[in-house]
């Protein structure tokens, strides 16, 4: 056993070491030994009688409260603090943990039984009824706190195999490896509850490996549910330290390549569940990776266009089913703004840029910006969108002499002149610009913004599209509006005037007679 499990010879603790009873069973009834019992069993790398152990304090302390407070006066969760932190972790080298031997399926289920024990002892004590707590949560409190933080040092400069899985691939997920991540999730949030139950701050930085820990189980975990946590722990917990760059530099060179990266954003941007603050995370992540100077290759390039146009639809998105506090749009729109504006810099995507792109961008800065100025956060917004709506602006002037267009354009462009219209008259009515006078200079632009439209004389508002973005089906015997208002529709492709639900939706309008009287792809 001592050959598949690498543990130290030395033992860790000072109490005495003993020898192993004949009757472990009796051991495990008195939970007042076990403290002592996890120590001998830690000396001598017994994985088998530790795994008994192991289920039973997880059996017997979910169904009797009086077990803590043996656990509590024998000092059972500092032994097993310090069995976790014995060697580099969990009583093994790191040279073993960087080998093949930390594959062996024994030593994997050894680490994960300690975690699991940790786990319970973290959730106990945050769900401690007594207030002010007992002394024996205070000096369990003050172990985490003084003893803890190595763990997640540790983990980063190890990784693989418990992180970063070296067998796990997209076509065959690492269950093992889902589930620990799981659990330093779990255990991030309840060793925070604790330490505020005891009043205690938790100011962590960029200078722990916590985040990083978090930030590289977004990247490569399967569970969305684990991955939204992950990286919303990750922009808590550097929110009170400046150096978001530094701290992006970091993860981005140290877990995986750029491209992996990469591809978690677009699979985040791309997921249509994926609204509010774990939207708001995604982005203000996809902002600080971005490439630096001098850095770039085609390959990312086209990679970080294809996040360009993503992330304009998770914005589409975000205002059409997100939350209703304007607080969540406008938040995304100002880091999804800088981006933009960035990107624009640095990736030069002016040439890949069409007008239609640039029509869907106005039609969001349309349905966002009166909202967004009577938003809470409304003077962060300005300098942002000032120069996003000052390059829109420049995009459209390039299409004002531009080849007879077809007719999706054409209805784009009128679609966008009526957005215009109308939030510059709700600008107006509502008076604004006085009570937000650091708007001042983006309602200009954005009134300047109307005569950019290229509009032909022929095009009036009479012969405006039949429909906005999002809205209900076109043919009048569907129920979406009262079961999913709010979906993505298909528009007609031969008259970009009238969008359906579908094939079904758009045939059953055909039949009834409206649809096919307006549309140039008669019969």
């Amino acid at each position: 056993m001592a050959d598949a499990s690498p543990l130290l010879d030395e033992p860790t603790s000072h109490r005495p070491a003993i020898p192993v009873p004949d009757d472990i069973q009796q051991l495990l009834e008195d939970p007042s030994e076990w403290a002592d019992l996890l120590v001998i069993l830690h000396e001598r790398a017994d994985l088998h009688v530790a795994r008994l152990i192991f289920l039973e304090i997880l059996r017997e302390t979910g169904r009797d409260d009086q077990v803590w407070a043996q656990l509590w006066e024998t000092d059972f969760v500092a032994q097993v603090v310090d069995i976790v932190l014995d060697g580099y972790f969990c009583g093994y080298s790191k040279e073993d943990l960087t080998s093949s031997k930390a594959q062996d399926d024994a030593v994997m289920r050894h680490i994960e039984w300690l975690l699991e024990v940790l786990l319970k002892c973290v959730h106990r004590l945050t769900h401690e009824p007594s207030n002010p707590l007992p002394e024996h949560a205070l000096r369990v409190i003050e172990w985490f706190e003084e003893d803890f933080t190595p763990l997640w040092e540790r983990l980063w400069a190890i990784r693989t195999p418990f992180l970063d899985s070296v067998v796990a691939c997209e076509a065959s997920p690492d269950p093992r490896k889902t589930t620990f991540h799981g659990s330093l999730i779990q255990t991030m949030y309840f060793m925070d509850i604790m330490l505020e139950k005891a009043g205690k701050t938790t100011n962590h930085s960029t200078n722990s490996c916590m985040p990083h820990i978090m930030f590289l189980i977004w990247v490569l975990n399967e569970d969305k549910d684990n991955r939204d946590k992950a990286l919303l722990a990750v922009t808590t917990l550097i929110h009170p330290d400046e150096n978001y760059s530094k701290f992006y530099s970091e993860v981005a060179t140290g877990t995986t390549s750029r491209e992996k990266i990469n591809a978690a954003i677009l699979r985040d941007f791309k997921d249509e569940t994926l609204v509010d603050r774990p939207l708001y995370s995604v982005i203000v992540t996809n902002f600080f990776l971005k490439p630096e100077r001098g850095l770039r290759t085609p390959i990312e390039t086209s990679s970080q266009r294809r996040i360009v146009w993503a992330s304009l639809a998770a914005m589409r998105r975000q205002w059409c089913t997100g939350h209703s506090d304007i607080v969540y749009h406008g938040d995304i729109y100002v880091m999804l703004s800088a981006f933009l504006k960035i990107t624009k810099i640095e990736l030069d995507l002016l040439p890949y840029i069409s007008e239609a792109q640039v029509h869907a961008l106005l039609a969001h800065i349309g349905k966002c910006l009166v909202p967004f100025m009577e938003g809470e956060d409304s003077h962060s917004g300005p300098g942002h969108l000032t120069g996003l709506i000052a390059w829109c602006g420049r995009q459209l002037r390039r299409y004002r002499n531009a080849d007879p267009v077809e007719a999706k354009l054409l209805a784009m462009r009128r679609l966008t002149h009526e957005l215009w219209r109308e939030s510059v008259e709700d600008i107006d009515k509502r008076r604004l610009v006085r009570a937000w006078p650091a708007w001042r200079h983006t309602v200009i632009l954005w009134r300047a913004l109307g005569a950019a439209v290229p509009l032909s004389a022929d095009q009036d508002d009479q012969g405006a599209a039949a429909f906005a973005p999002l809205e209900r089906c076109g043919w009048r015997g569907c129920l979406c509006s009262v079961h999913a208002p709010a979906h993505r529709l298909r528009v007609c492709k031969g008259c970009w005037l009238a969008a359906y639900c579908g094939a079904r939706c758009q045939a059953s309008a055909w039949a009834q007679g409206g649809h096919r009287h307006v549309c140039a792809r008669r019969g």
